[in-house]
Parts: structure tokens; C-alpha cells; sequence
């Protein structure tokens, strides 16, 4: 699942904004997010690069996702419009929002 931080051209985003403009920056992070995770998906399975027991069985079991940052839970992200993308970042570490998770469910079902 990837993830991007809540910065766009400068500026912090409100992502419940219906603004076209914070929604324009909401799906550029949502792309972006999806290809972070997509990367990580490209060269684990990609045989040239990396070989392991189960590659060809745990392929069909990944599901990549992007999440821009909709589902981050940022104290004070309402007062944070009035911030500039450094005052914001500085505050709540945007480079730690830009991250990919990988997550395994070991259900035997």
C-alpha cells in the first residue's frame, strides 16, 4: 500500500476539500502513491533482480494499492492551511508520509 504526503505544488491539501483544485491535487498524490507501491511490486516479483522460494505462488496473492494520503491521521491537519508545504512539513514530517507498507495476512483459511 503506498502512500504520498499531503503537500502538492508547494502548498499543504486539505483532502476533504471538494475544491476543484484540492482535487486535482488529491488524485496527482493518489497516483503517485500507486505507483510508489507499484515499484516496490515491479521489482520483487521481477525474477532478473531478486529469486526466492513461493515467488510464482505469493504473485497472485499481492494486491497493490495507493492511498495518497486519505488515510492519514494528522493532528491539526485542519489548522494546517494557513502553512506553507515547509512550515507543514517540518511539523508533521511529510518524508515519513511517503512510504510504502507491505502487509501479509497469514489466515489459514
Amino acid at each position: 500500500m503506498g502512500f504520498a504526503s499531503p503537500t502538492f505544488k508547494g502548498r499543504f491539501v486539505d483532502p476533504k476539500s471538494l475544491d476543484p483544485g484540492d482535487r486535482t491535487a488529491v488524485n496527482y498524490n493518489l497516483d503517485l502513491s500507486y505507483y510508489r507501491a507499484r515499484s516496490i511490486f515491479d521489482h520483487i516479483f521481477d525474477t532478473e533482480k531478486l529469486k526466492y522460494p513461493y515467488q510464482k505462488k505469493l504473485l497472485s496473492l499481492v494486491k497493490v494499492s495507493g492511498r495518497s494520503f486519505l488515510s492519514e491521521d494528522i493532528k491539526g491537519r485542519g489548522l494546517a492551511s494557513g502553512m506553507s508545504q515547509r512550515e507543514f512539513c517540518d511539523k508533521y514530517d511529510c518524508k515519513k508520509s511517503q512510504r510504502v507498507i507491505i502487509k501479509f495476512d497469514l489466515d489459514d483459511k
